[in-house]
């Protein structure tokens, strides 16, 4: 029901206004409208399906609210109409990153994108948001399929055993010195070994040389040399050495 009004006239005692039965009908009107309304029905409810409502209770006539208080680098201001929540504190104003070389400064907005691998080194993370850096350059022969020299191989004084072939293009004299065992591929101090393994398949034993001395030029020539060249270069001559 609206609220009943007491006609009170235009003046005083004019005879406009409610009489004093009339005027009291309607303040027992109003009084019995109050009495009959439901303070339950007063509520204050938080709207939305997220966040955390400031409602907190309502006690008769009196509407609880929570406050709303800053938490770390959170800075509250209120004036009649509205209350700022800032943040001034937005993290570190400057970041610098150094490496052995360079330096990287990161000023507020920017962002470090990440750390990449550079030549053989890659970079990943796991679950426990831990990055990993991993080393891909072969770090010994037996990790690499098809090594390759890139300079000179210096053995350093150790033996290279377990060899099954060597294939040489060329070995310089006085360059290679000590045993070499095995297939060897090419020319060494410029003869081909592939050519003169046939004459050491087998040797000759001749037996001993006696020689028969009658003259002064026998003598001579037994005690000279007698030079037949090289395998790979002979000399061309026919040596008589008798009949067995």
């Amino acid at each position: 029901m609206a609220v009943q009004l007491i006609n009170i006239g235009t003046i005083a005692n004019d005879g406009t206004g409610d009489d004093l039965r009339e005027a009291f009908v309607k303040i027992n009107q109003n009084f019995e409208d109050i009495d009959l309304r439901n303070d339950e029905k007063t509520r204050v409810i938080n709207l939305g399906d997220t966040g955390e409502g400031i409602f907190r209770n309502l006690v008769n006539y009196q509407i609880e609210l929570k406050k709303i208080a800053g938490g770390e680098n959170i800075v509250l201001t209120a004036d009649e109409e509205k209350i700022t929540i800032s943040a001034p504190y937005v993290g570190v104003e400057e970041l610098r990153i150094g490496t052995d070389g360079d330096t990287i400064t990161l000023d507020t907005p920017q962002s470090f994108t990440g750390i990449v691998g550079g030549t053989n080194i890659t970079t990943s993370t796991n679950e426990q948001n831990e990055i990993i850096i991993t080393n891909d350059h072969i770090t010994s022969l037996a990790e690499d399929e098809n090594p390759t020299l890139i300079s000179n191989l210096n053995a350093n004084g150790f033996s290279i055993a377990a060899v099954n072939a060597i294939t040489a293009q060329t070995i310089t004299a006085g360059q290679f010195t000590g045993n070499l065992t095995g297939n060897v591929t090419g020319l060494v101090n410029g003869v081909n070994p592939a050519e003169t393994a046939a004459y050491f398949d087998n040797y000759f034993d001749f037996g001993n040389v006696v020689q028969s001395i009658d003259s002064i030029l026998d003598w001579v020539i037994a005690g000279a040399d007698v030079d037949f060249g090289t395998f790979g270069n002979p000399d061309q001559r026919i040596v008589d050495a008798g009949t067995f």
